[in-house]
């Protein structure tokens, strides 16, 4: 075996090292090659070379079956950015790997691509004058001119735009190589896409620009990674010397956090979340009594309507009248239920009210809905939402009739539970909460977890100081079989 020719691979699986082989010939870092481990053979990615295997029997070290793959090399950006959140979400580089390269996507990419173009003109003179090293917070609503002008300041510099959505589309390995391709190409361009866009391999990345940043659809939650899109993102932008604006009309409350201790530029309303109804008018007011929205939100208690008046089913009397006036008026109605069957609550409607028929919609909450169509919304049976232990159940509460309130024209909140603290709490009452608690985003949350279970068999707040990855790597190494970390749950 000649010296010179080791190298060390990364494999796409979950190894706590990476096995050591030789070359006929001198392989470069990030090159893909084929090896065999034990009685598989996988595509692996150099992550070292030396003149000896470190810490390894060289007499047992084992050639590689191929030294060329065809395959794209791996970009020392890219290895870096996976070393990152192997080391943060407390799984394997080889997991990070595998996720991000699978064996359907290698075959896909052994193909051409095909041609793209930047959606967006170059502006011809502009230049990036923005402070890339602060993430900056604009509102997702009236902000559109801006990122445009953004945008074009940052391709006029020769760089790319990456913009993520929460409900991008899943892609296929095809579409995913050709967007991977694009962002290799030395042409400036604007990626859309959504959570696994963040492990495209940048060359030239000088912005990222995080749409409804509070959404918890940029965790990835079902399998390792479970990583954060959002969150990783911004380590992203740091690897590469990019800019990041993250838009949001209902900040997270990690994102309000960091406005206000200055780590974020930008603005955050202080009566963000939802604007609790002026029982005398009508319409929705803040705490401090401004109109918020010009939308109509109304709140019935079930439970007094069932002590004076009597429920018509699952209706309210008053909510029963306004889905009549509504259908005379030839508008649609929209019932959304805080569970998955909404067969049993439809029949009744419909029995309710034959007349309907396609006027009256019946949705659980979740789903993608244009709310603008609808003359009256409505959300029956709110207590389910907010009788849980969890202690982020009153943030997404809030977070959702924040949403709510905004986007529909007319909203009836059906609720047993017309006096709990959400109704009347803004996210700010939560992030102060949470500071007297040592709650996140105080403190970083990691859970023990079993597949398959809702709740997680044990959780720990950790601070936030130079001891949090030590902390987290002690949690790590006493997992029991069978049970997987989650870290940052949403």
């Amino acid at each position: 075996m000649s010296e010179g020719h080791y190298i060390q691979v990364l494999l796409p699986l979950r190894l706590e090292w990476n096995p050591w082989y030789y070359t006929a010939s001198p392989v470069p870092v990030g090159e893909r090659v084929r090896v065999r481990f034990g009685r598989a053979i996988y595509t692996g990615v150099v992550i070292a070379v030396s003149d000896a295997p470190v810490g390894v029997d060289a007499s047992k070290v084992k050639s590689t079956e191929s030294a060329g793959s065809g395959l794209e090399p791996i970009l020392p950006s890219e290895l870096e950015f996976w070393r990152f959140i192997a080391d943060y979400y407390l799984c394997s580089p080889g997991e990070v790997y595998k996720y991000v390269y699978p064996a359907a996507r290698a075959e896909v990419e052994l193909k051409k691509s095909r041609r793209l173009k930047a959606p967006l003109d170059k502006a011809a003179g502009a230049v990036v004058t923005f402070d890339a090293g602060k993430p900056l917070l604009l509102p997702e609503t009236g902000s559109a001119v801006e990122l445009r002008h953004r945008t074009e300041e940052v391709l006029a510099s020769g760089r790319d735009v990456l913009v993520l959505s929460p409900g991008a589309a899943k892609e296929s390995y095809a579409e995913v190589r050709d967007r991977a391709a694009l962002a290799r190409s030395s042409e400036p361009s604007v990626i859309e896409g959504g959570r696994f866009d963040v492990f495209l391999p940048f060359t030239k990345l000088g912005l990222i620009i995080i749409h409804n940043e509070e959404d918890t659809r940029y965790k990835q939650a079902s399998i390792s990674p479970r990583y954060n899109a959002r969150d990783a993102a911004l380590q992203l932008a740091r690897i590469h010397g990019a800019a990041v604006i993250l838009t949001s009309d209902s900040p997270s409350l990690e994102t309000i956090l960091n406005v206000r201790t200055g780590k974020y530029s930008g603005a955050v309303s202080k009566t963000s979340g939802f604007c609790s109804p002026d029982k005398e008018k009508g319409r929705p007011v803040s705490k401090k009594g401004s109109i918020c929205t010009p939308h109509r939100t109304t709140i019935i208690d079930t439970s007094a309507e069932l002590r004076k008046n009597g429920m018509i089913g699952s209706f309210s009397r008053k909510l029963h009248a306004m889905m009549s006036d509504a259908f005379s008026q030839k508008g649609r109605v929209l019932l959304l239920l805080p569970w998955k069957d909404t067969d049993d609550i439809e029949i009744e409607a419909r029995r309710h009210f034959p007349e309907a028929r396609t006027k009256l919609v019946v949705k659980p909450l979740g789903s993608k809905i244009d709310y603008g169509k609808f003359a009256l919304v409505a959300l029956l049976r709110a207590e389910y939402l907010t009788g849980k232990s969890d202690f982020r159940a009153d943030e997404r509460f809030i977070r959702l009739l924040g949403s709510l309130s905004r986007e529909c024209t007319n909203l009836v909140i059906q609720t047993a539970s017309s006096e709990h603290p959400a109704f009347t709490r803004s996210l700010e009452d939560l992030l102060e909460e949470r500071r007297t608690l040592g709650l996140p985003p105080f403190t970083r949350l990691v859970e023990l977890r079993r597949p398959g279970e809702a709740q997680p068999l044990r959780q720990w707040f950790l601070r936030k100081d130079s001891h949090l990855q030590s902390e987290k790597k002690k949690i790590s190494a006493s997992v029991p079989p069978g049970c997987y970390l989650d870290v940052d749950p949403v």
